[in-house]
Formats: C-alpha cells, sequence, structure tokens
C-alpha cells in the first residue's frame, strides 16, 4: 500500500525492511523544477488515456509546476473534444505526445 501511495512522481522514495528490527523509511525527494518535469514526461511513455492526462496535469498543478492558465489550455488539447477527430485506435498515442509536447514547453 505505501508504494502506491508514496511514489516517486509524487515526490517520495521508501525504504523498507523486513524482520524483528524492521522499519519503513518515506522519504520527501527534492527535485528541481526542470528534473521533476522531465521525470514526468518520462513517465508518461507512448500512450495516456483522458483521465490518466487530466490527473497528471492536476498533480503538476498542485506541485506548482505549470500555473492555472497552463493547466487550463493543456486539459483542452487533450479533451475528448479536441480527440473526437482522431481514429479510436491513436487517441491515447495522440495525446501522449499533445500532453509531452506541452509540459516541454514548461521547462
Amino acid at each position: 500500500v505505501l508504494s502506491s501511495r508514496f511514489t516517486p512522481e509524487h515526490g517520495f522514495t521508501i525504504e523498507s525492511r523486513r524482520g524483528g528490527g524492521g522499519y519503513v523509511k518515506i522519504r520527501r525527494v527534492v527535485m528541481s523544477h526542470s528534473s521533476a518535469l522531465m521525470h514526468i514526461i518520462n513517465s508518461v511513455g507512448e500512450s495516456i488515456d483522458a483521465m490518466s492526462a487530466r490527473i497528471v496535469i492536476e498533480n503538476c498543478l498542485q506541485s506548482k509546476l505549470i500555473n492555472n492558465e497552463s493547466a487550463r489550455i493543456m486539459m483542452s488539447a487533450i479533451s475528448s473534444n479536441v480527440m473526437r477527430c482522431v481514429p479510436p485506435v491513436l487517441k491515447d498515442t495522440v495525446r501522449a505526445a499533445i500532453l509531452k509536447e506541452m509540459l516541454m514547453t514548461q521547462l
């Protein structure tokens, strides 16, 4: 459960040891603005569904990696309304490409 809640994408590392003298260490990782954005861009991969893309944008906004205006523009660019012209098998791939390019502009 801890490793799914405290992920590197959310800025955490987890170290644990099992047994009688075991422990769990959760550390917040401090990243530079550009390092954090590059990590997110690399984690997007080749395709991303609409819900995951919205979550990525919201996390970037909450982490102050992007501002409100940029977030609104990104949400519009990846919306289902825009993607309606794209064949269904390509939607997630096109959405990932658009999202990654827009995040690159924030570096």
